[in-house]
């Protein structure tokens, strides 16, 4: 079992979406942008008068100066955490750019009191992302109750994060993650239910983030970094009132090589495929396409009389999988279909399991193919 180091981390930053049009010559107003659910420090959060969870019941149709601008919605309340409001509420929303708001979806709005020659009542400028069944009961209301905090400016955490696998599959527990200053100073965490950890007293500075792994993790991460070198990540502790956030989203992973032998010149194209195999039903398994690609020519001479070809798919999950070779001699006829090792009865395919930080390196010899053969 090798040992736990710091593996490389491959940076998907997040940020947030500011697109701003000046359409001063089509009279479009400037975008409102919306902001994510996990953001509790957004700015809308902090300065806006009213800061509620409400479900869409319904929108009323568009009239006059409303249409293609604002719309308006009757909002249920499910939440109040700034400000009071009805349980129902009236809501007119600036729907014009992103973020549409649509008839059954929960949001958190921020909204403001509006009295002029335009419009009046309750209206909404940015509201969040939708929130949808990712969210458990208890963890959408640990995030109502941070909003309060962050909105009654109680000081929160200083770094909190979570571990994660891709598609939602669930956290790592029991992760060890670093926060390094700048000095050296180092301070550690693990990660608890749920993949989640928690820096609650850091001292004023820079630090470098990062999840100690072992070797075969792929690493993506999002948070509000403050600058980054290459594949390091650094976050800003000050004195806000607001926690810094980031998430390690992980996948292990291996690789396939798959070498083509036997490849004509005068054929159109190869295609290399990996099938996942999902499971099996009634006997017979279940493909599912996970990665595709033309492969690169690696023939050793360019006047061999045939071809070799060669697909390297480095960043491939763990699991088992089958290879196909989509092979089209003439593009007047369809394309032959040829699976590992070297047939074309899919239910002879032989299956290759890609492990942790490992690469498979397997060779096809592709059988003599007229030019009118196919399946």
């Amino acid at each position: 079992m090798s040992s736990p180091k710091k593996h490389r981390v491959h940076f998907l930053c997040a940020a947030v979406l500011f697109l701003f049009f000046v359409g001063a010559a089509s009279g479009q107003p400037g975008c409102r942008p919306i902001f994510s659910a996990e953001e509790t420090c957004a700015w809308p959060i902090q300065s806006s008068e009213y800061v509620f969870l409400g479900k869409v019941v319904s929108a009323t149709p568009d009239e006059g100066e409303l249409h293609h601008r604002e719309k308006k919605f009757v909002v249920e309340v499910e939440a109040s955490i700034k400000g009071k409001l009805r349980r129902t509420v009236d809501l007119t929303v600036t729907d014009h750019c992103l973020g549409m708001v649509r008839v059954g979806g929960r949001h958190i709005f921020t909204a403001n009191s509006v009295a002029n020659e335009k419009m009046s009542g309750l209206v909404s400028d940015h509201w969040s992302t939708e929130i949808g069944n990712e969210y458990s009961r208890g963890g959408l209301w640990a995030l109502l109750i941070e909003i309060g905090a962050v909105v009654k400016k109680v000081r929160q955490p200083r770094l909190v994060g979570k571990v994660i696998e891709w598609d939602f599959a669930g956290g790592l527990v029991d992760t060890v993650v670093t926060a390094r200053r700048m000095d050296g100073l180092e301070f550690r965490t693990a990660t608890g239910l749920g993949g989640g950890f928690v820096f609650n007293h850091l001292a004023n500075g820079i630090y470098e983030v990062f999840a100690d792994l072992p070797d075969g993790y792929n690493i993506r991460t999002e948070g509000t970094f403050y600058t980054y070198e290459g594949d390091r990540k650094f976050i800003l502790i000050d004195d806000s009132v607001c926690s810094k956030k980031v998430t390690f989203s992980v996948q292990l992973q291996g690789g396939v090589k798959v070498r083509i032998r036997g490849v004509r010149k005068d054929w159109s194209y190869v295609m290399v495929h990996l099938y996942n195999v999902a499971g099996s039903a009634g006997g017979k398994r279940e493909l599912v396409e996970s990665l595709y690609g033309r492969p690169d020519d690696v023939s050793p001479s360019a006047d061999a009389p045939e071809r070799e070809l060669e697909k390297h798919f480095k960043e491939v999950p763990v699991g088992q999988y089958v290879i196909r070779l989509t092979i089209t001699t003439d593009p007047d006829v369809p394309p032959t279909i040829l699976y590992y090792p070297g047939t074309l009865d899919v239910g002879k395919a032989s299956s290759i399991t890609v492990e942790p930080a490992k690469t498979n390196s397997l060779e096809i010899t592709i059988p003599e193919l007229s030019r009118t053969e196919n399946q």
